[in-house]
């Protein structure tokens, strides 16, 4: 159908996932204290006695603990084509882990997870977070796991926001930082991008201010046109013409409720749908704010506020 790694992904959280329920309390940049916070992480490859070989790889906004599968029968994950046996990062050499997110959906505690303190779900009481916040967990993993020093932090988009951060924020913990697709700060485009998909979602009649998860149906329109405007802002211009143009009148037959007309419609109208099957509305709404925040020069003397981006 499409080339994606939605294709691959499943709303199923990996039997490879293990937990870990931090016995410290989690106080963040807002002030607000998590009391029982869940880690979902995998790992892959072996951790060398003088564990100077660990590296941790940081998820975009749709990403998760799955960043690569670990045997035949295992699903997809999100970078097989980079981590594996042989591969660029090579689990045969490296001891490589992956968290979801603070925020998150799968299995991280986040916006779906039951508020132990209510018996209901966090929903839209789920506390606004920073990266900071989400490097603050992940440190914590880090030193549960009872490594001194990464060897490097690697991430993409919002994960490349996280690579950047534990650099700022623990530079004495790791090597190297590697930073995909990602700089100081979000662009003003792309805040207002990310500004409109929220409101998508938050606007959908089901959204139900945030409390929709004992309904039969949630704002699933909302998340799916979320979605759909993230992926024009995943391509540049002339890759959505390399892309579309020479069938822009020939759409994919996708069974969808979406405008279909043209190539790019099918497109865009198959990937939100794909979307809402494994992920969270409020998941996305926390997360999509929390990197629209990230200012690395903002609380950093040594770093101008007027750095610009290209």
């Amino acid at each position: 159908m499409f080339h994606s790694s939605d294709n691959l992904r499943s709303n199923k959280i990996s039997d490879y996932v293990k937990y870990l329920k931090l016995d410290t309390q989690i106080v963040l940049e807002s002030g607000f204290t998590f009391d029982d916070c869940v880690i979902a992480y995998e790992t892959y490859g072996q951790l060398n006695v003088e564990k100077n070989n660990a590296i941790l790889i940081c998820h975009a906004i749709s990403g998760d603990s799955h960043v690569s599968k670990h045997a035949d029968a295992d699903p997809d994950g999100w970078w097989d084509i980079m981590v594996g046996p042989d591969l660029y990062i090579d689990t045969n050499k490296y001891f490589v882990i992956s968290s979801n997110i603070l925020g998150g959906c799968m299995g991280t505690t986040g916006p779906n997870h039951i508020n132990e303190k209510t018996g209901d779900y966090w929903g839209s009481d789920f506390p606004e977070i920073s990266v900071s916040d989400m490097v603050l967990v992940q440190s914590k993993l880090i030193e549960y796991l009872e490594i001194d020093k990464l060897l490097c932090v690697i991430g993409g988009s919002l994960g490349a926001y996280q690579s950047i951060e534990w650099g700022v924020r623990f530079p004495d913990k790791l090597h190297s930082v590697i930073s995909l697709a990602g700089g100081p700060r979000l662009t003003s485009q792309g805040i207002a991008f990310d500004i409109i998909g929220r409101n998508a979602i938050r606007r959908d009649p089901y959204f139900n201010d945030g409390q929709y998860y004992k309904q039969s149906e949630g704002p699933n329109t909302g998340l799916a046109l979320a979605r759909m405007l993230g992926h024009i802002t995943y391509l540049s211009e002339e890759s959505m013409s390399e892309k579309f143009d020479h069938d822009r009148y020939d759409p994919k037959d996708v069974d969808t409720d979406f405008e279909k007309e043209f190539s790019v419609g099918s497109y865009l109208a198959y990937q939100g749908d794909k979307f809402v099957e494994r992920f969270d509305p409020n998941s996305y709404i926390t997360l999509s704010n929390a990197m629209d925040k990230f200012d690395l020069g903002k609380n950093s003397s040594e770093i101008s506020v007027n750095c610009t981006t290209h």
